[in-house]
C-alpha cells in the first residue's frame, strides 16, 4: 500500500515530482498551517513575525528546522493558507 506521506527527502528518490512529492515539502505545509491557525485563533502577530523569520532569515535553531528554512514557500503559502480559512471560519 503506498503512503500518502513520501518517505524521501529528494525529489528525484520518489514516485512523482511536483506539489509536496517530500517528506520535507510535507512537513513545512503542516507547520505553516498549525502556524496560522494558531496566529489566527489567538491573534498574536508576534508568532508570524518570528515564523515569518524562522523561514527566511533565521540561522539559528536546532535541526527541527530544517525543513522549514529549506522549503519556506511551502510553510509560508500554508501559514498564509491557515490564517485565512481560520479567519474565514470564526
Amino acid at each position: 500500500m503506498e503512503s500518502l506521506i513520501p518517505d524521501s527527502t529528494d525529489e528525484s528518490a520518489t514516485e512523482r515530482d511536483g506539489l509536496l512529492s517530500t517528506r520535507r515539502e510535507v512537513h513545512a505545509s503542516v507547520v505553516g498551517i498549525a502556524v496560522g491557525v494558531v496566529t489566527s485563533m489567538t491573534g498574536s502577530w508576534e508568532l508570524a513575525g518570528l515564523f515569518v523569520f524562522t523561514c527566511l532569515g533565521s540561522k539559528l535553531g536546532s535541526r527541527h528546522l530544517t525543513d522549514i528554512r529549506r522549503e519556506p514557500w511551502y510553510a509560508l503559502g500554508c501559514f498564509l493558507g491557515g490564517v485565512l480559512a481560520t479567519t474565514l471560519v470564526t
